[in-house]
């Protein structure tokens, strides 16, 4: 009789600690889904700021057209801000990029003015 209560409490033992320890691993696994889900939401949202679009205005455009773009490009409510950026802005952002002027080497400035538009 002894010896079965001895194996009796040892099954039970062993059964409350498995009991304990799946448990114990399946809350950690939920919180850790819960905070990859937060920070996922929240990489989410910091990418849906950041998408920047640029357009590339065709050379021969004058400063009315330009405008006039702008103007119905910010008045769009998706968009964050907008940004025109010349050729010279353009081509000395390059220039810092690349480490070396381009334009000497080519000779002429290929760059056309744009603009920048953040969603």
């Amino acid at each position: 009789m002894a010896v079965e209560n001895k194996i009796v409490r040892k099954t039970q033992r062993t059964s409350q600690v498995s009991t304990v320890l799946s448990i114990s691993l399946v809350l950690f696994m939920l919180g850790l889904l819960g905070v990859l889900l937060f920070h996922a939401q929240r990489v989410g949202n910091y990418v849906k700021e950041n998408v920047e679009l640029s357009v590339v205005i065709h050379s021969e455009a004058d400063s009315l057209e330009i405008l006039g773009l702008m103007t119905r490009i910010g008045g769009d409510p998706i968009v964050k801000s907008s940004k025109m950026v010349t050729r010279e802005e353009a081509a000395l952002t390059l220039k810092k990029d690349l480490g070396e002027d381009f334009i000497n080497f080519l000779g002429y400035n290929p760059l056309n003015n744009s603009i920048d538009i953040h969603i």
